[in-house]
């Protein structure tokens, strides 16, 4: 008897409107049973003479499936609410990461890569299939795969992912713990109307009248650049800066001190076991750049080229600030004074030039773009199920054939 289960069907396109939260638990029982018989199947028949077509392609099929699978997880779950929806969230989540965290640290898989890449065949393969190779063995090589790498690398590692997540953690809930509401209007001056209209909407789900901020990027970038009140543009600066820190508004109550520390000691001590003189070594490595020396020297000629510009640009806007009766600048004036330079150097805002991007002119705009560029065409389809209302989907098309999907949330 066939299952039933939209998320085990084979399907080109998500079938978002049969989806339930119900659906997703059962689903990934049985994608990763699938997928263990899978791998332990591979690493039988691979174990006499690993090739490309059944090591690298049929793995590569299994971590596509599980990709697809925490991509659905993901979108869904943050886009729709209920006890249902925050339960399958929790469920799923974490035992899809261990599976995934399981075939990365996975030592017999490793050593099939590596006898792969190091066979005489490999070397008549092309500079793309070498290229996957050396990447793949690369990432299983920083997730602990190999053989002679210490054995308490994995909880260093464990570690390190807790770590971060509780710096995010204390990082959010320091956001959320900032507001301020106004009722004076003027206090507002020059912050975009549609802003100012969400602001509002703002106040009044939270039981206030007036006007409400919180200490989102958004709130951050808008009252840096338009707020005419500079104690406004401080009050921002200085608690979006000193956030889940020593300093600021709720000075040591987020901390993120001690757990920063600690993250930079466990990445260090994690790319040392590996071979490495240090994490910035580590995290180059998939780059072009040969060192962290070459970074930093790229990074000086930058400076030396553009000094001599940004040298004019500075006393430019310090000219401009005396006009404005500021003698000495302080950082939550830069942005806003620069984009009041550029307005007067325009004759226009960026509000007022928005009126002329419109959503779909622009889109339409961005597509031909790509069309010209890439010589594919982009069909809308619009009988065709998405997680949202406002969600578009278009066909890829080339030479008439469709290569592919693009979902467009805005």
């Amino acid at each position: 008897m066939p299952d039933d289960n939209p998320l085990l069907q084979a399907y080109d396109l998500p079938p978002f409107a049969q989806i339930q939260a119900r659906h997703f638990s059962p689903a990934l029982d049985r994608i990763l049973a699938e997928s263990r018989a899978q791998v332990a199947d591979i690493i039988k028949t691979q174990t006499p003479f690993p090739t490309w077509d059944d090591l690298v392609l049929a793995m590569d099929a299994i971590h596509s499936r599980l990709e697809g699978f925490g991509y659905l997880l993901h979108l869904l779950t943050s886009t729709r609410t209920g006890d249902a929806w925050a339960q399958v969230a929790l469920d799923c989540s974490e035992r899809l990461h261990d599976f995934q965290a399981w075939l990365k640290r996975h030592p017999t898989l490793f050593t099939l890569y590596r006898r792969l890449a190091d066979s005489a065949i490999a070397r008549h393969f092309s500079p793309a299939r070498k290229r996957v190779l050396e990447k793949i063995l690369r990432r299983l090589h920083h997730s602990g795969a190999a053989e002679s790498l210490p054995a308490d690398l994995g909880v260093l590692k464990l570690r390190i992912k807790e770590v971060q997540g509780l710096f995010l953690e204390n990082l959010h809930m320091a956001t959320q713990a900032w507001r301020m509401t106004f009722d004076d209007e003027a206090r507002l001056r020059g912050l975009p109307t549609r802003f100012k209209r969400q602001m509002a909407r703002q106040a009044r789900e939270a039981g206030h009248g007036g006007w409400l901020l919180p200490l989102s990027d958004e709130a951050y970038g808008l009252v840096s650049q338009y707020a005419d009140d500079r104690l406004l543009r401080q009050q921002v600066h200085e608690a979006y800066s000193t956030r889940a820190s020593d300093q600021g508004p709720h000075a040591g109550q987020f901390d993120n001190s001690d757990m920063l520390r600690q993250l930079l000691d466990d990445r260090h001590r994690y790319a040392k076991s590996l071979g490495y003189t240090d994490f910035a070594q580590m995290a180059i490595e998939p780059e072009q750049a040969a060192s962290t020396e070459e970074v930093r020297a790229f990074l000086r000629r930058q400076l030396e080229r553009q000094h001599r510009h940004l040298k004019r640009d500075a006393d430019q806007l310090k000219a401009f600030a005396a006009q404005q009766g500021l003698d000495e600048l302080q950082p939550w004036d830069y942005p806003y004074l620069a984009n009041q330079l550029r307005q007067q150097a325009a004759g226009a805002s960026k509000e007022a030039l928005s009126v002329w991007f419109a959503l779909d002119a622009t889109f339409a705009q961005l597509l031909q773009m790509a069309t010209t560029l890439f010589g594919v065409d982009f069909v809308e389809r619009q009988e065709v199920a998405t997680w949202h209302p406002d969600v578009r989907l278009y066909e890829v098309r080339e030479w008439g054939a469709v290569i592919g999907y693009l979902y467009f949330d805005p």
